[in-house]
């Protein structure tokens, strides 16, 4: 059936292929391309399951060296690992099995991910944090978006001037020139620094909720996806990796996508103490959110 799809037919009632009366819907050449390709590569997608196993691979490093762990399969007991090569010692198991002594990396990665949960009671405190956090952030752009535009309209006036001056001989070349490359760069310069100015944040609260939503089921939603959306989820949230401290068998992290940065801060503010302190004082307060901060990055 598949070659009617460029005008043949093929039936083992038929002695030889037969052309069909219809027009087809590729050429012939395309569509051998095509079957050449899928003749190569029949599934279309190469299923490793080694690497499913060990999905934490280019993302853990060893705490002691720095360098990433790599993962491994040992055959004849049939177990996955991971390890430093240049550390002696360091190596975990990927799964938690009866025998080891400690949970395996992959389970240590999800009760990782699990800290990163806001727990409820303190969630809506977190929320309202967020939003004036968020607030003061597109207030600030905005500012700084109107100065440099103010600027922008008296540099392009100016140069708007200096030609209308040029054209009525008022000067001469030489003065033109110079004045008009000191105008050209500083117009470069604002419109650099226009176009480095972040975008105004809309449906803050829709992004925020949706955020706040995905935090609370992180370590579920890493845990069901497959080999390439849990590397994604890997990336996004620990750009830098995380390092596995082998003495004290936990993960460590020195940089966290922003956002998550900024509600783990709130959430440990939050709690305890914190919540009383809230209270009295209507809401702590950050003054600015770290560089990059933007809610639909999770």
């Amino acid at each position: 059936m598949a070659r009617s799809y460029c005008g043949i037919i093929i039936n083992r009632l038929l002695e030889e292929p037969v052309t069909g009366k219809w027009e087809p819907l590729v050429s012939r050449e395309d569509f051998v391309k095509v079957q050449q390709i899928l003749e190569n590569n029949p599934s279309g997608f190469q299923h490793n399951k080694d690497e499913e196993a060990r999905p934490l691979t280019r993302l853990l490093k060893c705490h002691d060296c720095g360098c990433y762990m790599v993962g491994y399969k040992n055959n004849q007991k049939n177990l996955h690992y991971y390890r430093c090569l240049k550390c002696n010692g360091v190596s975990v198991n990927a799964f938690t099995t009866v025998r080891a002594q400690r949970k395996g990396a992959n389970d240590l990665f999800v009760d990782f991910l699990q800290k990163y949960a806001i727990p409820e009671k303190i969630a809506p405190l977190v929320k309202l944090q967020l939003t004036k956090i968020f607030n003061h952030y597109n207030d600030g752009n905005s500012t700084n978006e109107a100065t440099l535009k103010s600027q922008m309209d008296v540099l392009e006036r100016k140069m708007k001037e200096l030609k209308v001056r040029y054209g009525l001989g008022d000067i001469d070349k030489e003065t033109f020139d110079l004045t008009a490359s000191h105008l050209n760069k500083q117009i470069s310069e604002t419109a650099q620094e226009l176009n480095t100015l972040a975008p105004k944040i809309s449906n803050l609260e829709k992004l925020i909720s949706s955020g706040l939503e995905k935090l609370s089921k992180l370590a579920l939603v890493w845990s069901s996806s497959n080999l390439e959306m849990r590397r994604r989820i890997q990336k996004t949230l620990f750009p830098d990796g995380i390092s596995y401290d082998v003495k004290n068998h936990q993960y460590l992290t020195k940089r966290t996508n922003s956002f998550l940065y900024v509600t783990d801060y709130l959430t440990r503010q939050f709690e305890g103490e914190g919540i009383k302190k809230s209270r009295r004082n209507g809401g702590m307060s950050i003054e600015a959110p770290p560089a990059g901060l933007e809610p639909a990055t999770l």
